[in-house]
């Protein structure tokens, strides 16, 4: 009897080999649920930012409709340093938007369309890193609104050069990546042939926007976490079309029209627009990949 009770008493525990054979099943386990979870999460996240690009399209949309204005108070992301350094940290983000004067035609075309009032960002940037205002904070730092003129500094879609993350592309290529259709649908000024030059603006939380559409401004999710808030802008933009030339004889207008909304975009700058088109085919698994 005594015998019996001691075996089942040295029998109650495991073993350590048993103990060792359990954790590497656990870690195993953990080996193949963690990329699984990681990539679900990607998924949620790239269906955010796609939900998030179509209410914007939409809220924008129909503000210009209710108000026959487009939105007062969107961010030029650029200050008299130069252009926002959108996402990444890196020498290329600037390959996208870049900081170019309005000139007398584009400003006119975006005050037709009742666009008078942007903020400047505040923004410094020194080698290769950003420091923000004195709150240091790039989507929380915007200044005062200004009067939308001839030389102010806004934000321009430029083509992009072969030495780019994605190579050599022109405007009209990213915009039908972004947005559809072929990149002959899109006249393009060059400085002689084309009649538009097309413009970012952040959307941010002084915009007009808000309260007639928008409870408040989204905020992106980005892949990497060195570029919160405090280090990159990480709202979404929106894209606009603007009179860039009244040359009649190239077929553009004599006298500039109102600036039209495009589209929103993903602030992700890995080298293409992610708008309501290209969201169906990037992901932030890719992009994490390349960055």
């Amino acid at each position: 009897m005594n015998y019996t009770i001691a075996s089942r008493k040295q029998q109650a525990g495991m073993t350590m080999i048993e103990l060792t054979v359990v954790m590497l099943v656990m870690v195993a386990m953990a080996g193949v649920a963690v990329p699984y979870v990681a990539g679900m999460a990607d998924k949620a996240h790239d269906s955010t930012t796609a939900s998030t690009i179509n209410q914007l399209n939409q809220t924008i949309a129909k503000f210009r409709t209710d108000h026959n204005a487009l939105p007062e108070r969107l961010e030029t992301l650029t200050n008299a340093s130069g252009v926002l350094n959108l996402i990444s940290k890196t020498n290329y983000a600037d390959s996208i938007l870049v900081a170019e004067n309005l000139t007398d035609v584009e400003a006119k075309s975006l005050k037709r369309a009742g666009m008078t009032q942007v903020i400047k960002n505040v923004l410094s940037p020194q080698n290769g890193n950003q420091t923000y205002g004195a709150t240091k904070n790039a989507d929380y730092s915007p200044n005062a609104a200004i009067d939308v003129a001839a030389n102010l500094s806004v934000a321009k879609l430029t083509d992009l050069d072969n030495t780019h993350m994605w190579g050599g592309a022109t405007v009209a290529q990213q915009l039908s990546y972004a947005f559809g259709g072929t990149p002959e649908s899109y006249q393009v000024y060059d400085g002689t042939d084309g009649c538009y030059s097309y413009i970012g603006m952040g959307i941010g939380d002084d915009s007009e926007l808000i309260g007639k559409g928008l409870q408040s401004a989204p905020v992106l999710f980005v892949p990497n976490g060195d570029f919160n808030p405090e280090k990159a802008y990480s709202r979404f933009i929106a894209i606009f079309k603007v009179q860039a030339s009244e040359n009649a004889e190239k077929d553009c207008s004599d006298q500039a029209q109102p600036a039209s909304f495009v589209g929103a975009v993903a602030n992700m700058d890995f080298g293409r627009l992610i708008g309501s088109a290209a969201s169906q085919q990037w992901s932030s698994s890719s992009a994490r990949m390349n960055n």
